[in-house]
C-alpha cells in the first residue's frame, strides 16, 4: 500500500506540476502578446512623431527651391539676371548666396528673397498655431484668428488708424508716434476678441459657448469689411489718389509684395517665436483645458487664466500678421484641421506640427500667387481653398453635427 501511496502521490504530483507548466505557458504567451501589442503601438506613436521632421525637411527643401523661383521672378522683374535657362538662373543663384553669406561680392538683391520667404513662413505658422489653440481649447473645429474676431479687430485698429491718425510724409519723434499703427491694430484685436467674449457670456448667462462665439465672430468681420469698404469708398470720393486707399486694400486683401529689409523681419521674428515658445510649453495644460469648463476646473486647472493667456497670445500673433502682411484669412483654420488627420487632437503634437504645416501650406499660395500675379491679394487664394475645406469638414460623416 505505501508504493502504491507514494507511486500515487507521484503521479499526482507530476499532474499537477504538469498543469502548472502549462498554465505558465499560457500566461507567457498572453503577456508576449501584450508586450508585443505594446511594440507596435510604440513603433505606430515613433513615426507619428517623425511626422515633424518630415515636414521640416519638407519645409526646408521648399523654402530653397522657392527662393530660387523668387529670384528669377526678381531678376526678370527687376533686370538682375534676364537669362531664361534654368542652370545659368541656378548658378547665378548660388553665386549671389554665396557671396552674401560670406560678404564676398555683389548679391544681387538675393537677401530679400530669403527674407520674404521667411516673412510667408512665420505669418503661416503664427496663423496655424493660432487656429490649433483655438479649436482645442473652445473644441470647434471651426475655430480660428478669422472666426473668432482676433483678425478682425485687428482690422478695425488699422482703419481707425488710417481714418483718425494717419499722416503723408510725418516724422515720428517717439515711440510711441513711430508705431502708432502696430500699437492700434494690437488694441483693435483684443477689443474685438473681448466684444465676442462679452457676446458669448451673456448668451450663455456665463459661460463661454464656442458656437456663439463663432457665429458672433463672423457676424462681426462683416461688419468691419462692410465698414472697410465704406471707408476706402470715402477716401477715393474726396481724392482718388489718397495713398490710404492703397494701404486698405493691401491691408484688407493680404500682402507680400513688398522687399522688407532685415530690420523688419527681426521685428516679425522675434514676438512670433516667443509666443510660439509659450505656447509649446502651456500645450500640456491647454489639453486639459480642451476637457471642458467644468472637467478641467475639477483636476486643479486655473481655467480663467489659461484661457486668458491663450486668447492673449492669440491676439497678439494675429497683430503681428495684420500689422505686417494685412489680413490673410483660413489659414488658422485649414492647417490644424488638416494636420489632425495625422497625429490626432494631442496639442503636444498637433502644436508643431501645425506650425510647420501653415510655413510649407502657406509658401505654396505664395508661390502660386508669383505665378499669377496674386502676390498683392494672397486672400484672393486662400479665401476659396479655405471655402472648400470648410465645406469638406461640414459635410465629411456629419463633421457639420458635430462641430461643437
Amino acid at each position: 500500500m505505501e508504493a502504491v501511496t507514494i507511486n500515487g502521490f507521484h503521479l499526482l504530483y507530476m499532474k499537477k506540476n504538469k498543469q502548472s507548466i502549462n498554465q505558465n505557458r499560457i500566461q507567457l504567451n498572453i503577456e508576449r502578446t501584450e508586450v508585443s501589442k505594446l511594440n507596435e503601438k510604440r513603433k505606430s506613436q515613433t513615426g507619428r512623431l517623425t511626422v515633424p521632421v518630415i515636414l521640416l525637411l519638407i519645409w526646408i527643401g521648399l523654402y530653397l527651391g522657392s527662393a530660387v523661383f523668387g529670384f528669377r521672378f526678381y531678376s526678370q522683374q527687376y533686370g538682375v539676371d534676364r537669362s531664361s535657362h534654368l542652370f545659368s538662373m541656378s548658378s547665378s543663384f548660388i553665386e549671389h548666396s554665396y557671396n552674401l553669406f560670406f560678404h564676398a561680392g555683389d548679391t544681387g538683391s538675393v537677401e530679400y528673397v530669403y527674407y520674404i520667404l521667411i516673412m510667408v513662413a512665420l505669418t503661416g505658422a503664427a496663423l496655424a498655431a493660432c487656429g490649433a489653440v483655438f479649436q482645442g481649447t473652445f473644441k470647434n473645429v471651426l475655430a480660428g484668428p478669422s472666426t473668432m474676431g482676433a483678425m478682425s479687430g485687428c482690422s478695425m485698429g488699422c482703419m481707425i488708424y488710417m481714418l483718425c491718425f494717419y499722416e503723408a510724409n510725418a516724422v515720428a519723434v517717439t515711440y510711441v508716434q513711430q508705431y502708432q499703427m502696430e500699437l492700434l491694430i494690437l488694441a483693435g484685436g483684443f477689443g474685438g476678441v473681448l466684444l465676442i467674449l462679452l457676446v458669448s457670456m451673456v448668451v450663455g448667462r456665463g459661460k463661454v459657448s464656442s458656437s456663439t462665439m463663432i457665429i458672433a465672430g463672423t457676424v462681426f468681420s462683416g461688419v468691419i469689411s462692410n465698414v472697410m469698404l465704406l471707408a476706402q469708398y470715402w477716401i477715393i470720393a474726396n481724392d482718388p489718389s489718397d495713398p490710404r486707399v492703397e494701404d486698405l486694400k493691401e491691408l484688407m486683401m493680404g500682402h507680400f509684395d513688398n522687399w522688407p529689409p532685415l530690420s523688419t523681419v527681426i521685428m516679425m521674428l522675434i514676438p512670433i517665436l516667443g509666443c510660439l515658445i509659450i505656447l509649446m510649453f502651456v500645450s500640456g495644460k491647454l489639453n486639459v483645458l480642451s476637457l471642458g469648463e467644468d472637467e478641467a476646473t475639477t483636476m486643479g486647472l486655473n481655467v480663467r487664466r489659461y484661457r486668458m493667456l491663450m486668447i492673449i497670445i492669440g491676439t497678439v500673433l494675429t497683430s503681428i500678421v495684420v500689422a505686417f502682411c494685412g489680413r490673410i484669412g483660413f489659414i488658422g483654420f485649414m492647417v490644424p484641421l488638416i494636420m489632425r488627420r495625422f497625429v490626432g487632437p494631442d496639442l503636444r503634437k498637433l502644436l508643431p506640427v501645425s506650425i510647420l504645416g501653415g510655413a510649407i501650406l502657406l509658401t505654396v499660395i505664395y508661390d502660386i500667387a508669383r505665378l499669377t500675379g496674386f502676390e498683392s491679394t494672397i486672400s484672393m487664394l486662400t479665401g476659396p481653398i479655405g471655402c472648400c475645406v470648410m465645406v469638406v469638414a461640414l459635410f465629411r460623416k456629419g463633421g457639420g453635427r458635430r462641430a461643437d
